[in-house]
């Protein structure tokens, strides 16, 4: 009977080779994250801007507009952001994100 010593390490695994990275498609992808990025950051930092500039309409000597007048402007503004978030939503529920 022949004595064999066995390992005191565990084996080293290695992954098997995957495909090789494609650099344009890698490009692209970070590219149109980005754009999307920008984008949306851009939407959602302008969505409010009218709430902002309503402190300089109100004043008589620009617009001549009464704080009802303004307020008429804001809720039919909120109201059709309102209204186009759940239509969006429904199409995306519908069609999915592609």
């Amino acid at each position: 009977m022949e004595y064999v010593q066995k390992p005191t390490h565990a084996p080293i695994l290695t992954a098997p080779p995957g495909p090789a990275r494609n650099r344009e498609y890698e490009r692209w992808r970070w590219q149109i994250f980005a754009v999307t990025w920008l984008a949306y950051a851009g939407f959602y930092l302008t969505r409010k801007s009218f709430s902002v500039a309503k402190v300089e309409l109100a004043k008589p000597n620009v617009m001549n507009w009464n704080v009802e007048d303004l307020a008429w402007v804001d809720f039919g503004y909120l109201l059709a952001y309102a209204v186009g978030q759940v239509f969006c939503g429904a199409l995306g529920d519908r069609f999915g994100p592609r």
